[in-house]
């Protein structure tokens, strides 16, 4: 309702037009130049008429026309239509205004006196839109147009698009096809600078006010008492003056027109042509005089007719203005923007009035007899026929009561290009709203309806074309019925946010026996047995009742669902929501509801029942505070019974919750602590369970504060771990099984990398380092650390590991006490870069992140590391396990690695057309461009130096190592490359997606390469992975690179440069990508918690 309301507040007002004097465009829009009209007020003195206002007018306007426009020559000329194919085969004449025809016998190089020759021919097929008009010049006058050409003539600010090839028609005058420009085509640049306009009485097109619309005046409203405003809250002290519309039956919509003269002149064509048809079957002894007899009141009939119109209403108008703006510079960019929006005060009181009315009757004749005199010349003819028939005939009326008072704010932004689309908007978006201050709406609804089906018998006779005489007999059901409806602010007797409603229904069997003599019908004998007559009043809605007469009345049943939101023992509340109807059409429900709680102990003794009658609010919820335990159980129903609507529903009895049943624990064997969290921020006491094997179980009892606990105790291998909080005789667990203690807050990072040999620096040796930080104490891992290194051979699901290394190490501090050189600071820096991004170990939802709020590691002395040399080479296929062992605990970490999507071996990358070591397929795949140092024990490529030429290999890691480490660890966003493809005035730009908290890129771009302007070349971050340049020259040869955009708004390393040439041909032109690997960290998953299995309480069927 509310979204009809809106919808038409807009209709009424653009019942009338305010139309405002925008030079140049205005004129440029429309060539026909109107004049000024003077209107005749009905009932109005005119020498009591004031002087008119005068009309506002648009300010600021500047253009530039296009410098391609061609002024058009003073010259006669008009504009006429073109002739179709057929118009012109039809008459071989040529008309004034008909453009060559293929085939057509016309020369339009004939020389005639006073017109030089165009010299341009008619091609053998010309495609004209079919919108386009012929520009018609007088004979003695011409142009030498080509396609494309755009004419303005400065006398009447008409334009005029050639789009066709001149001719010459018989008459010798010009004829050149031509279309309307679009605006932007013809002004090269235009700006209207944002303003305001009031609109004033002079800016009324009195010449388009319909009949039925009237306008009546102006109302100051600086003068004007309560009495003029439709409603006392509406606010007529404002400034600005009130323009009074009168509305007295104005036809919105009617149908069948009857002003349509087409339609009469071709329904008469038609019964002419049947007639003559006739007339022919009837000479030629075809014509079927049986299935043709016109029996009296047998004819398949069908019509539909509406008419809906403002039977009366008044709209005022108060202080109207546009906004309004346009520019647009075809030089800067193709695209053109316009702005327009409406403000104006409405106060409107009208009442529609609608008709419908249908009949649709068809026959079928069943069978018949025909006996005549004579077969070819019958005089004296005698017809029989049984036919079924059926028929429906209805008439609805409605009125439909409207007022409306607020402020009306609504327009459009509006965006076109006549390079991308002539003449079509790009894009149309509305703008806008309405702010009501008073809406009403009243409706009435009356119909009748009324249907027969049956069977008919008849006899007739003829002499010569005279009916003598003709007898029926029908017989078969009918059945009538009416109703009437009043809904909303009628003033009748619909109750307040509801409706009323009756209707009658009356079913008869009936048999009617008439006769036809001379063409004058008489009844004979008529019989009418009522079969059913029901009658049926109410309310509907808001304070309905039950009707009179509505026993037989069948009640509909409407889908019900009913929702309990909450049932907390601990907060002891219940809530829920109820909605009506079906998905997704379903609006809340307002109403009485049930809801029972079946009480139980802790044993599963059923204790008996609670019961509560709510009633729903406007969004359908209800809720209610009462007692709860945590083992009770809450159920809810409704049903409830209006008129003609039955609501029925239930749900399933639910077990109450306590917020505090989902509990977290960890058990940090390394740093001796057990520490964990509650949901719902619990406050209060729990109980930790350590086990030890061999010992019984000892208990701690220790307080969370807002959600978090932890208890210092020491832990061993042996130790097995669980919380648990009691409340109401319920025990929460945290996990089924205790947890055994671990070492997880260790975290293990390792680099494998290759260096150049101390002994021979042309070849290379592997380095394997790492580093374990503590990410819950301050205590580094000091102990044995145990590197195994595979290779993996055959099926990727199923591996034959092949052992290559197998060493151990101590572990050492990175921070040695009484010690802060550069070497162990330099060492800190490094590790904390590495760390920042490894997974965190389970954590609980409200312990601090090991890194803090930087993402860094917080306390560097809980870092030690480890290095083991002569590992092997890293290389694709390889399969790294670390392991390290406190307590009798062991942690162990699989690193492997394997070939990515988007890998690029080192041939490929140097444009080999095949591998220039000769590698077999057992052999690893090397890729020189990538520094494994930089790849932190995730999914990486490696490299594998058998028999790779060494010095191809060496510069290119050495090099490498340094730019990929620094651009790996701090730029973490740099993993897409730039490609461009130049076109005929523009650059094509793509790249892919980074990776990292990217909210956008910027472009540069230069003329030189490595040079590149200070700017990026947009003013915003770009979204997406692609844009397009205008803003080049073909033939210049341009520089590209591209930056990700972080949410700081600090930028990252750029990508590769592209070099392109915008031309009309396309090329495409790719750069290799230094491409760093995109990191994955591995994926922990929290432990899964489920409380302990108690015995089912199965609640009794309500």
């Amino acid at each position: 309702m509310r979204r009809f309301k809106k919808c038409f507040s807009v209709l009424l007002i653009l019942t009338f037009s305010f139309v405002t004097i925008i030079p140049p465009a205005g004129a440029l829009a429309a060539p026909v130049v109107r004049p000024p009209i003077t209107p005749t007020l009905p009932e109005i003195n005119p020498q009591a008429i004031k002087t008119r206002e005068a009309p506002s007018t648009i300010g600021g306007v500047s253009y530039e026309f296009n410098p391609k426009v061609i002024n058009l020559p003073t010259m006669p000329y008009t504009l006429e239509d073109i002739p179709t194919s057929e118009a012109t085969q039809g008459d071989q004449t040529t008309k004034p205004g008909t453009i060559t025809k293929p085939g057509a016998n016309i020369d339009i190089n004939i020389s005639r006196p006073g017109l030089t020759p165009t010299g341009l021919t008619a091609p053998a097929s010309q495609e004209i839109p079919i919108y386009a008009k012929n520009l018609v010049i007088n004979r003695g006058f011409e142009l030498r147009p080509k396609l494309g050409d755009i004419y303005f003539d400065p006398a009447t600010k008409s334009a005029f698009k050639v789009a066709g090839n001149a001719s010459v028609n018989a008459l010798g005058n010009q004829t050149i096809p031509v279309v309307t420009p679009g605006i932007d085509e013809v002004l090269q640049n235009f700006n209207v600078p944002h303003q305001s306009i009031p609109l004033t009485e002079g800016n009324i097109d009195f010449s388009t006010l319909p009949q039925g619309v009237e306008y009546v005046g102006i109302e100051n409203n600086t003068s004007a008492s309560n009495n003029n405003a439709t409603t006392a809250g509406f606010d007529i002290s404002k400034k600005g003056n009130t323009y009074i519309f009168k509305l007295k039956d104005f036809v919105i919509y009617e149908y069948p027109n009857p002003s349509d003269k087409e339609e009469v002149k071709k329904s008469a064509e038609e019964a002419k042509k049947e007639k003559e048809a006739i007339e022919q079957a009837k000479k030629d002894g075809t014509y079927d005089y049986l299935g043709n007899y016109n029996w009296t009141g047998v004819k398949d009939e069908s019509s539909f007719g509406v008419k809906i119109k403002i039977s009366d209403g008044t709209i005022k108008v108060t202080d109207p203005k546009i906004k309004f703006d346009a520019g647009w510079d075809t030089l800067v960019s193709p695209y053109a923007k316009a702005h327009c929006e409406v403000d104006m005060d409405i106060d409107s009181n009208v009442t529609i009035q609608g008709d419908i009315k249908f009949k649709e009757e068809r026959w079928q004749q069943i069978y018949g007899y025909f006996v005549c005199d004579n077969q070819k010349d019958p005089t004296v003819k005698i017809y029989i026929g049984i036919f079924a028939f059926v028929n429906l005939d209805g008439k609805l009326t409605f009125k439909v009561k409207v007022q409306q008072v607020g402020h009306m704010n609504h327009g459009i932004d509006m965006y076109f290009s006549s390079l991308v689309a002539p003449g079509v908007p790009l894009g149309v978006i509305p703008t806008g709203d309405f702010d009501a201050i008073k809406q009403s709406v009243g409706i009435i609804i009356d119909g009748t309806i009324t249907a027969q089906a049956g069977v008919m018998a008849g006899f007739g006779i003829e002499i010569f074309d005279f009916k003598l005489l003709q007898v029926q007999l029908r017989l078969g059901l009918e059945g009538n019925c009416t109703f009437h409806i009043e809904a909303g602010d009628t003033g009748g007797d619909a109750p307040p946010g509801g409706a009323s409603a009756s209707a009658t229904f009356k079913l008869d069997f009936f048999v009617e026996l008439r006769a036809y003599i001379a063409g004058i019908g008489k009844a004979l004998f008529e019989l009418r047995l009522n079969l059913l007559d029901k009658a049926w009043s109410g309310n509907i809605g808001s304070g309905g009742s039950a009707g009179s007469g509505s026993e037989g009345v069948e009640k509909i049943p409407c889908r019900t669902d009913i929702y309990i939101d909450k049932a907390d023992a601990a907060e002891e509340m219940i809530e829920g929501h109820v909605v009506i109807g079906d998905p997704p059409n379903q609006r809340p429900y307002q109403g009485p509801v049930r809801v029972n709680v079946i009480l139980y102990d802790f044993v599963g003794n059923h204790l008996g029942y609670r019961t509560f009658d709510l009633t729903t609010d406007e969004s359908g919820k209800f809720n209610i505070r009462t007692a709860l335990s945590p083992f009770d159980y809450v159920a809810a129903q409704v049903f409830k019974e209006t008129d003609i609507e039955v609501y029925r529903g239930s749900t399933k009895a639910i077990r109450t919750t306590v917020p505090y049943s989902l509990i977290e624990v960890e058990a940090d064997a390394f740093n001796d602590v057990i520490y964990g969290s509650v949901s719902g921020k619990y406050n209060g006491p729990l109980f930790v369970l350590v086990n030890r094997t061999g010992t019984t179980t000892r208990v701690f009892q220790v307080n969370a504060t807002n959600g978090y606990f932890e208890l210092p105790i020491q832990l061993t291998g042996q130790d097995n771990v669980n919380a648990m909080l009691g409340f109401e005789n319920l025990d929460i667990f945290a996990l089924e099984i205790a947890k055994p203690a671990n070492i997880d807050n260790l975290k293990i990072a390792l680099t494998p990398d290759a260096i150049p040999s101390a002994e021979n620096p042309d070849e290379l040796q592997g380095v394997t380092s790492g580093s374990i930080y503590n990410a819950k104490g301050e205590n580094p891992y000091t102990g044995q650390v145990k590197l195994n290194v595979n290779r993996l051979v055959g099926l990727a699901t199923d591996p034959t590991r092949m052992p290559l290394y197998s060493g151990n190490q101590t572990a050492s501090p990175l921070v040695r006490e009484n010690s802060g050189s550069f070497f162990d600071q330099l060492t800190i820096d490094g590790a904390e870069d590495i760390l920042s991004t490894l997974p965190s170990a389970p954590e609980t939802p409200y312990s601090e992140h090991p890194f803090g709020g930087s993402g860094r590691p917080s306390n560097p002395k809980a870092i030690s590391s480890f290095s083991f040399d002569n590992t092997p080479i890293p290389s694709l296929n390889r399969e790294y396990i670390v392991e390290i062992e406190h307590e009798g605990i062991r942690k162990t970490e699989v690193i492997s690695f394997a070939i990515e999507e988007d890998y690029v071996s080192h041939w490929q990358s140097h444009g080999l057309e095949k591998d220039p070591s000769a590698t077999s397929p057992l052999r690893d795949v090397v890729d020189i461009r990538v520094n494994p140092a930089a790849m932190r024990g995730l999914q990486m490529r490696g490299i594998d130096v058998m028999d790779i030429p060494q010095d191809l290999l060496l510069p290119g890691l050495q090099q490498g190592a340094i730019q990929q480490q620094q651009s790996v660890l701090h730029m973490q966003s740099q993993g897409f490359a730039l490609n461009a493809t130049g076109g005929d005035g523009f650059v094509n730009l793509e790249w892919r997606q980074a990776s990292g908290d990217v909210v956008g890129y910027n472009l540069y771009r230069g003329t030189a390469s490595g040079k590149y302007e200070k700017a990026p070349i947009t003013d915003f971050a770009i979204k997406g992975t692609s844009y397009t340049d205008y803003n080049v020259k073909n033939g210049v040869t341009y520089y590209y690179i591209a930056k990700a955009v972080f949410k700081d708004k600090s930028e990252s390393a750029p990508t590769n440069e592209v070099t392109v040439t915008p031309t009309q041909t396309q090329t495409q032109t790719t750069s290799p990508a230094l491409e760093p690997p995109v990191i994955k960290p591995p994926v922990v998953e929290p432990p899964v918690i489920k409380p302990p299995i108690k015995p089912p309480i199965k609640p009794p069927i309500l």
